[in-house]
């Protein structure tokens, strides 16, 4: 999985839910772009050497250079932004050029520990997160501590030391992913925060279709 705070997960750890998305959703799908490359190209090149450069003399340092863990951490995710164009600084939209978002977006379970969050992002069978990642064209996951019903499995795995459990280790959180050029890609992700920004609230769907059944009828016993 790619590097980060809480790496792993990526295409959906064992284990966790999610990984939904079509074939095709948030790939490079037919996307062409004139392949001059812009000054910017060269530099990105020149950066990716001296990080590489930087993390085998980290390395090579033995006891000095295990000292320097977070260091290491950094510079192994900024060569895989670098390297896959994910969330990078600098954008080209005169041109259909694809690059990678990847957003991490915190489940509230800490302000409310007795509400089942998951259970709503999910859906019945998983359905809501898949029609949420067909309509926004992204892969959306549930990763993190809790994110499946066997805490003591996430535990043996986390202590197993592979990096794709390693997300285990971190907070219970919504990971969405798309690649496509940036105006889109960032749409896609847009709509996604938007509608999870609604699912996140503490408050059960079928209690909120209640609720709206009876506003309306409040509002046509005073039309009568």
């Amino acid at each position: 999985g790619p590097p980060g705070a809480f790496p792993g997960g990526y295409g959906g750890a064992p284990g966790g839910y999610g990984g939904y998305g079509a074939p095709g959703y948030g790939g490079y799908g037919g996307y062409g772009y004139m392949d001059t490359q812009s000054p910017l190209d060269a530099e990105i090149q020149v950066v990716i050497r001296e990080i590489h450069n930087e993390q085998q003399l980290m390395e090579q340092g033995g006891e000095w250079g295990e000292q320097f863990k977070n260091a290491k951490r950094l510079l192994a995710a900024e060569a895989d932004k670098l390297e896959n164009s994910i969330d990078p600084e600098w954008l080209e939209v005169d041109i259909a050029k694809p690059i990678k978002v990847s957003k991490k977006v915190l489940i509230p379970n800490f302000r409310h520990p007795h509400f089942n969050f998951v259970g709503k992002i999910l859906g019945p069978k998983g359905a809501t997160l898949q029609a949420m990642a067909k309509q926004f064209k992204c892969h959306i996951y549930v990763l993190g501590r809790g994110s499946t019903k066997d805490r003591a499995k996430e535990q043996e795995l986390l202590q197993s030391g592979d990096p794709q459990y390693a997300h285990y280790g971190g907070p219970l959180h919504v990971k969405v992913e798309t690649i496509a050029p940036a105006h889109v890609a960032y749409q896609r992700i847009a709509g996604v925060l938007e509608q999870l920004s609604t699912t996140l609230q503490p408050v059960s769907s079928r209690f909120f279709y209640f609720h709206l059944f009876i506003i309306f009828c409040i509002f046509f016993m005073t039309l009568a």
